[in-house]
C-alpha cells in the first residue's frame, strides 16, 4: 500500500512468534518505494525500541543507515528496557583459521532460558559469518539468518540477526547447551604480512552486553601470529598449524582476536602483563607521501568503543618499521594502566594484548586493545598540525589512553543500548584526559575540550551544526548523509563536555568518589543514562535539570558578560543567544575585589549580578559550560 516513498511493494519479509505482536514476536520487511527506493520496516518485541523504519544509504562506499523513525510500541510504553532473551553463562569455542583465511568455528553457548526464549533464541553475528547448523541440547534446531547487512544497520549494530528455533519449546529458568557451527572470511590479507580482522568482537554469536566466561581453542597457520584475550594455557605446533588455548581470568562481555606477523614486546609491573605487538611493515596506504582526508567509519559494535583520528593533511616520513615505537607505546600504556588502577580499582584482566589495526580507529576490549597503525609512527615524524588544530602527539596519546581506559568503562561496567553508548565513550575519553592532565597539567583538558567544541559547532551542507542534530542519548542514530560526522561529534565531544561539567559541579574529590562508586555498583552489569543520573545526584545537586538540559536536549549557548564598576560595586548581567529563551544554565563568574580576594558567583542568564567591592569579572574561567 502507499507509504512514505509512494506506493510500495514487498521485497521480502520474515515473521516469527505468536503473530499477535506479544513477547517473542518478530517482523522484518524490506519494501520498495517508487520515490525513495528500498527501505526497511522492523518490529522486534525484544528490542529497546520495537518499531524502526529507515533507509540504507551507501556513502562513499561506507554502509550508512538513516533512521526515519524509531519508537516504543504501545505494548511496551512505560516498561523497563528489555533484558536479553537468553542469559548467556559461558562460552566454549573451537576456532580454526585455514590457509585461505576462512575462520571455521564451533561455538558452544551454555544459556539459561527465559519466558522470551521459549520458542526462539536470537543471537547477533558478524555479517561475514554464515551459520551452517545449530543444535539445542544435541537436537538439531532450525536456523534463520538474513543474507544481507541491512538488519545490522537497522539495529545500529552492523551485525546480522540469527534466530535459533529449538525443536521443542524451552522452559523458563532451565539451562541448555546451544551449539552453533559457523564460518566466514573475517580476516583479510592486506599484503606485506599485514592482515585485517573485520569482526573483532562479533565473530561468534552473542546477544546484548552479557558477561560470561570463555574457554577458546585457536588453530591457525604457524607462519602467522594470533593474539587474543586471556593468558595462554596450552600451545603446540604440528602439521603446519599452531594450536593454543586461552582462558581469560573472569567474566567478559566481548572476546576479540587479531592476526598478523608481529614483532612483540612484553612488559610487566605490579602483576600487570602488557604484550605489545607491531606489524613488521606499514600498510600501503600509509606509504603514500600525503594522507588524504577520509570518512571516519564508526565501529560496528553497539558500544562503538572507538576514537576518531583527525584527518591528516600534510606529508610525513615513516620510520623503518612500526616496531620502532613498541617501547614508547608500552611505557605509556603501562603508565596509564597504573593511573587508572589507582583511581578505579583493578582491571578486568591482568594479561593485556595490544595489537595494530588498519584504519583510523582504536578499540578496547577486556584484555585486548587495538591501536591504529598511525599510533606506531613517532609524533616527530608526523605533520606538526592537523586540521582540527590539535597536535599529533596529543591526539595519539589521547587515543592510546582512551582505549586503555575502556578496560574499566565498557568492560567492567557496560551499556546495552545506543541511547547509553555515550556513557562508556565519554567516561573513557575523559579518563584519558585526566591521565594527560596528570602529566601535562590543566591545559591538557582545555586542549581536548576546545577541539570538541569546534566539532560540535561545525555546520553541515544544510547549515545546521553537528550539536543540533540531536541529544547525546541518540548516539549512532544521528548519522546521516547530510553530516556523517555528527554522531561522533556528539557522542564523544559533547559526552566528554558533559562529564567535565559534572566534575566541575562535584569537585575533584566528589567526582572521583562518584566514579569509584560507579565501578563498585555496576561491576559486571550494564548501566542506563537514568541510572547514571541517579548516581550523580548523590554527589551534586540539581542533576534533574542538568540532565534535562545537557543530556536529553540540544543547545550550546553563546554567553556574554557585560558589567560596570561604580560606587564601589560591580554590577552586570550574563546574556545568552543561539538557544531558546528558556534554556536554563548557570555559569560561574569570577569577581576580583578591592581586597585582593576572588569571589565566584553562579549566575543565570538575564539575572543581575551585584558584588560589593568588585573591580573585575571573568566569565566561566574554569570551563564550566559547554558554550560557543
Amino acid at each position: 500500500g502507499p507509504g512514505r516513498g509512494g506506493a510500495a511493494v514487498g521485497v521480502g519479509a520474515i515473521v516469527v512468534g505468536d503473530g499477535g505482536g506479544g513477547a517473542g514476536s518478530f517482523f522484518d520487511a524490506t519494501l520498495r518505494g517508487r520515490t525513495l527506493g528500498d527501505f526497511d520496516i522492523v518490529h522486534d518485541s525484544r528490542a529497546t525500541e520495537q518499531v524502526a523504519a529507515g533507509k540504507y544509504t551507501p556513502l562513499n562506499g561506507v554502509p550508512l543507515w538513516e533512521t526515519w523513525t524509531r519508537f516504543v510500541d504501545d505494548d511496551h510504553k512505560g516498561q523497563p528496557e528489555p533484558a536479553p532473551e537468553e542469559t548467556i553463562l559461558r562460552y566454549n569455542i573451537a576456532a580454526s583459521l585455514d590457509a585461505a583465511l576462512v575462520l571455521h568455528c564451533t561455538t558452544r553457548v551454555h544459556v539459561r532460558a527465559t519466558a522470551d526464549s521459549r520458542f526462539v533464541m536470537p543471537f547477533e553475528l558478524a555479517s561475514e559469518m554464515r551459520v551452517l547448523s545449530a543444535k539445542v541440547d544435541g537436537v538439531v534446531a532450525e536456523v534463520f539468518q538474513r543474507q544481507s547487512m541491512r538488519d545490522g544497520l537497522v539495529q545500529n549494530s552492523g551485525n546480522e540477526l540469527i534466530l535459533i528455533v529449538p525443536s521443542t519449546p524451552l522452559v523458563a529458568g532451565t539451562e541448555h547447551d546451544v551449539e552453533i557451527v559457523h564460518e566466514g572470511k573475517v580476516v583479510q590479507d592486506g599484503g606485506n604480512g599485514i592482515y585485517a580482522v573485520s569482526a573483532r568482537g562479533t565473530w561468534y554469536p552473542g546477544r546484548g552486553a552479557q558477561f560470561a566466561t570463555y574457554d577458546v581453542t585457536w588453530k591457525y597457520p604457524e607462519n602467522l601470529d594470533l593474539v587474543s584475550a586471556g593468558a595462554m594455557k596450552e600451545d603446540q605446533t604440528a602439521g603446519g598449524f599452531r594450536t593454543n588455548r586461552r582462558t581469560p581470568e573472569g567474566k567478559m562481555r566481548l572476546l576479540g582476536f587479531n592476526v598478523g606477523r608481529y614483532t612483540v614486546q612484553t612488559a610487566q609491573k605490579d602483576g600487570i602483563s602488557l604484550v605489545v605487538s607491531a606489524n613488521r611493515e606499514f600498510e600501503a596506504s600509509l606509504r603514500k607521501a600525503t594522507m588524504r582526508p577520509a570518512v571516519v567509519v564508526p565501529d560496528a559494535l553497539p558500544t562503538g568503543r572507538n576514537v576518531r583520528v583527525p584527518q591528516m593533511v600534510q606529508s610525513m616520513e615513516l620510520p623503518a618499521e612500526p616496531a620502532d615505537r613498541i617501547q614508547a607505546i608500552s611505557d605509556e600504556m603501562l603508565s596509564a594502566m597504573q593511573f587508572f588502577r589507582q583511581k578505579f580499582g583493578e582491571p578486568p584482566e591482568k594479561h593485556i594484548e595490544v595489537s595494530p589495526v588498519t584504519g583510523r580507529f582504536g578499540q578496547g576490549f577486556a584484555g585486548m586493545i587495538y591501536l591504529p597503525t598511525l599510533m606506531y609512527i613517532n609524533p616527530a615524524d608526523m605533520p606538526s598540525r592537523l586540521n582540527s588544530g590539535l597536535d599529533d602527539a596529543f591526539m595519539g596519546q589521547l587515543l592510546r589512553v582512551h582505549e586503555t581506559a575502556h578496560q574499566w568503562w565498557g568492560n567492567i561496567v557496560a551499556t546495552d543500548s545506543y541511547h547509553h553508548e555515550w556513557l562508556m565513550e565519554s567516561l573513557a575519553n575523559y579518563s584519558a584526559l585526566l591521565y594527560l592532565e596528570s602529566r601535562m597539567g590543566p591545559k591538557a583538558i582545555e586542549k581536548g575540550l576546545e577541539v570538541y567544541r569546534a566539532e560540535l559547532v561545525a555546520r553541515g551542507p544544510d547549515g545546521a551544526t553537528a550539536e543540533s542534530r540531536g541529544p547525546v542519548v541518540e548516539g549512532r542514530r544521528l548519522e546521516s548523509a547530510a553530516q556523517p560526522g555528527a554522531s561522533n561529534a556528539v557522542l564523544y565531544g559533547k559526552g566528554t563536555w558533559i562529564i567535565h561539567m559534572l566534575r566541575r559541579r562535584m569537585g575533584d574529590a566528589g567526582f572521583l568518589k562518584m566514579l569509584a562508586e560507579l565501578r563498585r555498583r555496576y561491576e559486571g552489569r550494564t548501566i542506563t543514562t537514568e541510572e547514571f543520573r541517579e548516581l550523580c545526584a548523590g554527589y551534586a545537586a540539581g542533576m534533574g535539570d542538568f540532565f534535562d538540559v545537557w543530556v536529553y536536549d540540544t543547545g550550546m549557548p553563546t554567553l556574554k558578560l557585560t558589567y560596570t564598576v561604580a560606587g564601589g560595586k560591580l554590577s552586570g548581567v550574563v546574556t545568552q543567544s543561539d538557544v531558546p529563551e528558556d534554556f536554563g544554565v548557570a555559569v560561574p563568574v569570577e569577581v576580583r575585589t578591592t581586597g585582593g580576594k576572588t569571589v565566584v558567583k553562579m549566575v543565570r542568564a538575564g539575572v543581575k549580578l551585584s558584588v560589593e567591592g568588585g573591580i573585575k569579572a571573568v566569565l566561566d574561567p574554569g570551563w564550566w559550560v559547554c558554550r560557543r
